[in-house]
């Protein structure tokens, strides 16, 4: 199974799994409230509202229970006619007696695939027309774009709806805003779909700045479907995860600025629209949904007055629901505040989730800045600054405290701070990291690290490997010991099997290793090797996961598991397919092999093999490694004979090649993840 659809599966058991109390609800909301069901004594008349996505869903219950508050409500339309009917229907619903609520049908549309059109739209709500705006709710949105539609801006229209059109939209509205009596309010709807961006967008690191804005989405038919998920490929994920950042950094410039302005970010949860059609949703992703966003009490999906239940708190709550008075910039569910967690970053883990910090949400902030900037109003009062980053002293991990001692490094343990405090969190991870760090302080004291040092992170814990790529690799906080001498790389020399290697897909399916060249890399012939390639997380890429027995330092066998990249070789694309790239981490310390086929056997129908050999470097130095891999556990006398073969005429000693035992033993234990 390919690592980022087994981290969905990890997800989805810790949504489905009991944890004890269920996530609150916040005061003055309920299960099956419904936003006209709250806050009924609030009196809006005099204030001023907009909310986008008004002709249908969430967007229109969020306008009608403004309006049931007296509250003048602009409606958006990319169809007037229907709007018209949305704000009748709206008007028609306000029970006998109620006076005081306007509803607007503005003279020009909205349509956030075009940026001059948010322009006209914005400045159409002139300050002579609205001098203030109280209230923004960015509810419209679009869920996928099967027919990978561009928008006249040149970017792939999903994204740009979803993202860079509604900071636009706010970005030239927020003079009326900060003109509020009692400060505007931005509320911004999102989806804990950021979780998934890059499964959705089937993209890796596709949060990376310098990978957006997201290209289009290649589908190959409008019935394409993310496996496991099966649903649309899609960059809405991306889009929301930008969406939650981009509202706390604004939240964070406006409160420094004291403008008044305050904005926050919202799940509405599951909710019974167009998007949360089953038909467009695996059974699994419908589990994962209705165990992280429902609650008990709720129905799973709940309706759109219910969605709508927790935009409507935000955009008028008073201050004494919200649970602190520096709220501003935070993400809620169910009326209450939320963590934004749970994000699957890469092949290797899940990891946090991106931009958290404020460099970064500068960075963000720029980025989309540029992306408008011919839309922005050049008279207008420009963006407020971000409050500065003090100065904090460096400071050793709480957890790292043994191993600042051994190495009286503290400034260096501290870079890797985010890193650690997430393992601490994690049971499984915080655990492993303790036992390594004792091994590490028992090697060191004995004078053994060279030796013993990387069996000190046996069993393996991926989370925790992440602490120590840190401390290993990212930085120099515990001397890497030095790896051994290896016979030198060949990769010039051998040409490789060019007569019947043509292409990745040859390397695909399962298989084991069942020769090792134990003059290179002894992980080669350690037990159980397991090999499968397959997927594919980029052009010209393929997935390689290995599984295999290693020691720790008391000589007890653990099951291990790796997953990396086989693909072109940075830079080069010479001699591709036969020459291979190979990256990833492992054990805390990044690897880059350049591999040769050497021969491609799978033509011998009676026992297919492939024989490998490549030349690799980490920070313990150059090393060279070489194995045969086949379909069946273990190589027949047969097969062993063309190994060999294959070896002599290729310069390798014949008596260097190990055999691989693959008859794994029962009961063996096994990594923690």
């Amino acid at each position: 199974m390919q690592p980022m659809l087994l981290q969905l599966l990890v997800l989805a058991g810790a949504a489905a799994a009991p944890t004890g109390a269920a996530p609150p609800i916040g005061a003055p909301c309920f299960p099956t409230a419904a936003a006209a069901d709250i806050l009924q004594e609030t009196d809006l008349t005099g204030k001023v509202a907009l909310v986008t996505g008004s002709s249908s869903g969430i967007g229109v219950e969020v306008a009608r229970a403004l309006a049931l508050r007296k509250a003048t409500v602009i409606l958006t339309w990319r169809n007037r006619s229907l709007c018209e009917e949305v704000a009748a229907n709206i008007a028609n619903s306000m029970p006998a007696g109620h006076s005081g609520a306007s509803l607007v049908v503005p003279d020009v549309p909205l349509d956030l695939s075009s940026f001059a059109v948010v322009r006209a739209f914005a400045k159409s709500l002139n300050a002579t027309r609205f001098p203030a705006l109280d209230i923004l709710v960015n509810d419209a949105a679009m869920a996928n774009n099967p027919h990978a539609l561009t928008t006249v801006d040149k970017m792939e229209m999903a994204f740009e709806v979803d993202y860079p059109a509604p900071w636009l939209l706010t970005t030239l509205l927020l003079p009326q805003l900060r003109k509020a009596a009692d400060g505007g309010r931005i509320v911004n709807l999102v989806s804990k779909a950021f979780r998934t961006a890059c499964q959705m967008s089937e993209r890796n690191d596709c949060m990376e700045l310098g990978k957006l804005p997201p290209p289009v989405i290649p589908g190959d038919s409008p019935n394409a479907s993310v496996p496991i998920l099966n649903i649309p490929p899609t960059n809405y994920g991306i889009a929301k995860l930008l969406m939650v950042r981009w509202t706390a950094d604004l939240a964070r410039r406006e409160a420094f600025a004291k403008t008044g302005v305050v904005a926050y970010s919202v799940d509405p949860g599951f909710v019974n629209t167009s998007m949360a059609d089953k038909a467009n949703m695996s059974p699994f992703f419908f589990k994962l949904a209705c165990g992280s966003e429902g609650r008990p009490g709720a129905p799973c999906p709940t309706t759109g007055p219910q969605g709508a239940l927790t935009p409507f708190f935000l955009a008028v709550a008073p201050e004494r629901y919200l649970p602190t008075a520096n709220s501003t910039g935070g993400f809620f569910e169910w009326c209450a505040p939320s963590k934004v967690t749970e994000c699957i970053g890469g092949l290797q883990t899940m990891e946090h989730c991106q931009l958290a910090s404020q460099p970064e949400q500068e960075a963000l902030y720029n980025l989309t800045a540029s992306w408008v900037a011919d839309f922005l109003d050049p008279d207008g009062p420009g963006p407020e600054p971000e409050p500065p980053l003090p100065p904090a002293p460096a400071t050793c991990p709480a957890l790292l405290k043994p191993l600042c001692t051994l190495f009286n490094k503290t400034e260096c343990f501290a870079q890797c701070s985010n890193q650690t405090n997430a393992c601490a969190a994690d049971k499984a991870c915080r655990a492993s990291l303790i036992k390594s760090m004792e091994c590490f302080v028992r090697e060191s004291v004995a004078g053994k690290m060279a030796s013993a040092g990387l069996t000190c992170l046996v069993p393996d814990n991926q989370m925790r490997d992440t602490v120590f790529e840190c401390m290993m690799d990212d930085h120099d906080c515990i001397p890497t010991p030095a790896g051994p001498t290896y016979p030198a790389c060949r990769d010039a020399e051998i040409a490789g099997d060019v007569a019947h290697f043509t292409s990745l897909a040859d390397l695909e399916g399962e298989w084991w290793k069942v020769r090792g060249w134990s003059a290179g890399e002894p992980y080669e012939c350690r037990p159980c090797g397991r090999v499968a390639f397959g997927g594919h997380p980029a052009p010209d890429t393929l997935t390689i996961t290995s599984s295999w027995l290693e020691k720790d330092v008391h000589g007890k066998l653990w099951t291990m598991n790796d997953s990396s990249l086989f693909g072109v070789r940075a830079g080069v694309s010479t001699g591709f397919p036969v020459k291979l790239a190979h990256t990833g981490v492992m054990l805390g310390l990044k690897y880059v092999e350049n591999f040769t086929v050497v021969h491609d056997g799978r033509h011998d129908e009676s026992e297919p093999f492939m024989f490998l050999y490549g030349c690799g470097e980490t920070k313990q130095g150059a090393y060279t490694t070489g194995f045969a891999i086949a379909q069946s556990k273990t190589a027949s006398a047969a097969l062993s004979a063309k190994i060999l073969a294959v070896a002599a005429a290729n310069g390798f000693a014949t008596d260097q090649w190990c055999v691989v035992d693959n008859n794994c033993t029962t009961g063996t234990a096994t990594s923690t993840y």
